[in-house]
């Protein structure tokens, strides 16, 4: 996928009636694109905009690099600060001639995330939300095992310090007056996270980098514990399956579907969020929220995190 033609072909040696030079002339395709481009506004944030590029074929020797950045306006909030993230990437798929691919990045994310103080559980008004500031500064590395030409696997580390400024005793006014606590799913001040990610990938599709037929597999398991050096604790189950299907006029589609499951206590920027799950609903950019509007209700729930209930853990243990 790297060229928009190839020629193969055979120059005779001067002086030599038996030997030949096989040339090989290829004209390369432009390998910088445009993953996202982040702009937007809500009843929340005026103003989102941002933008994130890969080379994916740096040098010629198949090296993607890449970045992103998000970047928007003070939010419609009081106190609350501007919301922005960067973050740079890199990944080998081989090195050398060994079958190992390598991959690491850096990230700083600066959040300002908002909560519900007030109203309705479907009523977006910004008026009903405060928010608390985080940062968040890290980096990841991870390998890769080829194990079949269909099937891989990978290992990172990704790694971080958090500080974040909670306010004293959170709480949201019920429409029926009464006061509840509000478990923000942070910890206070400068702390640790570190998360062990496991993956699995099987690709069957065919000529996977020009969206081939064929199915897509893949598991995602991480591991946050003190025994990695985290402050947290939690594991986190992801698991999706897609396949692609060619229409007619050069047209595909491909199903999906994901499933995960989360165990323990994650911290908010690590949780399922409807958004990131759904287009019908405003999802986080660059771990960044910015938009208070809910989903659809469809099970009359009104959630947004998965983070359960202090009544609901204990019920677990």
């Amino acid at each position: 996928g790297f060229f928009k033609s190839v020629t193969i072909g055979l120059e005779p040696v001067e002086g030599s009636d038996d030997e030949a030079i096989l040339v090989v002339d290829v004209e390369e395709r432009s390998t910088i694109s445009v993953d996202r481009l982040y702009l937007g506004t809500s009843a929340l944030t005026p103003f989102r905009g941002g933008v994130s590029l890969a080379e994916r074929n740096f040098a010629g020797r198949g090296v993607v690099l890449g970045g992103a950045l998000v970047w928007s306006s003070l939010p419609e909030v009081a106190g609350a600060r501007r919301q922005q993230a960067y973050n740079v990437f890199a990944e080998a798929p081989r090195v050398g001639g060994a079958s190992i691919g390598v991959l690491g990045g850096a990230f700083v994310t600066s959040a300002g995330e908002p909560y519900r103080v007030a109203g309705e559980a479907d009523d977006p008004a910004p008026n009903n939300f405060r928010t608390f500031d985080y940062t968040r500064v890290g980096g990841v590395f991870g390998v890769t095992f080829p194990v079949l030409a269909q099937l891989e696997l990978g290992v990172d580390y990704r790694f971080e310090r958090v500080d974040s400024i909670l306010p004293v005793a959170p709480s949201r006014q019920r429409p029926d007056g009464i006061a509840v606590p509000v478990d923000l799913d942070m910890r206070e001040g400068v702390h640790r996270l570190t998360v062990a990610n496991f993956s699995v990938e099987y690709d069957a599709r065919r000529e996977a980098f020009l969206t081939g037929k064929g199915a897509r597999v893949g598991a995602d398991v991480q591991v946050s514990t003190p025994g990695l050096g985290s402050q947290y604790e939690y594991m986190k189950l992801v698991l999706g399956a897609a396949y692609t299907l060619r229409l007619p006029w050069r047209h595909w589609l491909t199903p999906k579907a994901q499933v995960g499951q989360l165990v323990g206590k994650a911290p908010r920027f690590e949780q399922f969020y409807a958004g990131d799950l759904s287009d019908w609903t405003p999802g986080r950019e660059q771990g960044l929220r910015f938009s208070t509007r809910n989903p659809i209700d469809v099970f009359g729930s009104c959630l947004l995190y998965t983070s359960p209930s202090p009544r609901d853990r204990q019920k677990s243990r």
